[in-house]
């Protein structure tokens, strides 16, 4: 059974799969108008991103950025400017690298890039890969793109839609033609030291491509319908979903 506490939900989803890897992933996320994404991202790489590859105890440290693949089911959707990834072995390790300068100092570089009107949001989840999928289970290199999926609180029954979502969701997306990677993020309780709000996310999900026509290829799939149509039996929330088509680069090691 997924335990809950609070903002706290355990899921194990060894149960659905057999074995797993598990690790604690930090989201930094922001927000915001920029002019062009691509200068933009270049211009993080070689300023906030120096910062963040030297936290203390990040196993790795992955950015993505907007990228482009159409997906038949769903219209176009405002995308995060960028999304750091900091992985760490637990909660612990991932909070105290939140207390320490990296984070904060990538912050700051940020207010000198050339966006507007944007702000950054924190989550910490325990990401976890429980499906084979194309051959590469337990896959944790950075493949290089990413169909980024967000569901935000609140729901009627938190645990029964992580459940639902795990036990059911996944394994259709397992099915998903040519995916490299399937990682599935739960809550996990943590302090959060910075003057950031939460992303208020319930659950994440990572299917992870090698290159933008697999991910559009498997966005038209007939498996793609198929998650559309266990999408509209889902237990009942009312919280925002967002679908973003990614390109990932990782900074460290």
């Amino acid at each position: 059974m997924v335990a809950l506490t609070g903002q706290l939900t355990r899921v194990n989803l060894a149960k659905y799969s057999g074995k797993i890897i598990m690790t604690i992933s930090c989201f930094l996320t922001y927000w915001g108008e920029s002019q062009d994404d691509d200068a933009l991202f270049e211009a993080y790489l070689v300023g906030p991103a120096s910062f963040l590859a030297e936290a203390p105890e990040a196993l790795s440290v992955e950015l993505y950025a907007p990228a482009t693949a159409t997906d038949p089911l769903l219209g176009g959707g405002v995308s995060p400017l960028i999304v750091a990834q900091l992985r760490f072995a637990t909660t612990g390790m991932a909070e105290h690298a939140l207390g320490e300068t990296a984070v904060s100092r990538a912050l700051d570089e940020f207010q000198k890039l050339p966006v507007s009107n944007w702000y950054a949001e924190i989550e910490v989840m325990r990401g976890q890969i429980p499906l084979k999928a194309s051959g590469a289970a337990g896959e944790t290199t950075a493949v290089p793109v990413t169909y980024l999926v967000e569901y935000r609180r609140p729901a009627d029954n938190e645990e029964l839609f992580i459940e639902y979502y795990c036990a059911k969701h996944s394994p259709i997306m397992s099915e998903l033609p040519e995916i490299r990677r399937l990682e599935i993020y739960t809550p996990v309780d943590w302090r959060n030291p910075l003057a950031l709000a939460r992303s208020n996310n319930m659950l994440m999900c990572d299917c992870s491509f090698d290159n933008l026509d697999a991910l559009t290829a498997a966005l038209h799939s007939d498996v793609r319908h198929r998650l559309r149509e266990d999408y509209h039996i889902f237990p009942k929330f009312t919280g925002r979903v967002g679908h973003y088509p990614m390109r990932r680069v990782r900074v460290r090691p």
